[in-house]
């Protein structure tokens, strides 16, 4: 799945903006949902939120990953900063335990698989 640099850095800023509370799990990881169209991202503490950035190259299956929010906005925002502009791709790996492989250019992260995490509403979904 590719999505361009703007679109990933105007959903990641948007979701970004519910707050991080410790101890509340859904606050600390963005949830990842990819279909064919779009990357959703959803993050929950006090308030909920869900972004969608529109994709340029579609994902061959949907899949959802969660990840650490302290370690992927900060990479998103880089793109800003660097000024890049090669669209971000992401990849699942086929292995025994997955792990989501986002790259933009020359960088890459690699976020391992963490274990389904509750108190995401699915009600405002889109």
């Amino acid at each position: 799945m590719k999505i361009p640099v703007s679109a990933l850095l105007e959903a990641t800023s948007a979701i970004c903006l519910v707050p991080s509370r410790a101890g509340i799990m859904s606050s600390e990881f963005i949830k990842l949902r990819a279909d064919k169209k779009s990357l959703k991202m959803s993050l929950a503490a006090e308030i909920y939120g869900t972004t969608v950035a529109k994709a340029i190259e579609p994902s061959p299956k949907p899949w959802t990953f969660y990840v650490d929010r302290a370690s992927f906005e900060p990479f998103v925002q880089a793109s800003h900063t660097l000024g890049q502009k090669a669209p971000f791709t992401f990849s699942i790996t086929d292995d025994e335990k997955p792990q989501l492989i986002v790259s933009c250019g020359s960088r890459r992260a690699i976020f391992q698989e963490v274990q389904q995490i509750t108190g995401y509403s699915d009600k405002m979904d889109f």
